[in-house]
């Protein structure tokens, strides 16, 4: 659920690998840059969650945590960057 966005915020750091995936898996189209062309990966993919019914944010799973209950979450992961992740997939 939390995947596009988790995504958005690594593709700059591994876009080989995210522009790969696009043109490999999610068979997207070429663009003009290969940030272009990474974007359109997670975007397809993102399409391809929601054709399943699957959720891609808190939202719509039924889910409104609280920004304590995201921090404690966060906390338990030690990933950075993690709280960003968790509050932009609300």
């Amino acid at each position: 659920m939390i995947w596009p966005n988790w995504a958005r915020s690594i593709y700059r750091k591994q876009l080989d690998r995210f522009i790969l995936f696009a043109e490999n898996i999610m068979i997207v189209d070429s663009c003009e840059n290969e940030e272009a062309i990474a974007l359109k990966g997670i975007h397809a993919m993102e399409n391809f969650f929601k054709i399943l019914r699957l959720p891609t944010n808190f939202e719509e799973s039924g889910i409104f945590p609280t920004d304590d209950e995201l921090e404690q979450l966060s906390e338990r992961t030690e990933v950075p960057g993690c709280l960003l992740v968790l509050k932009c997939s609300r």
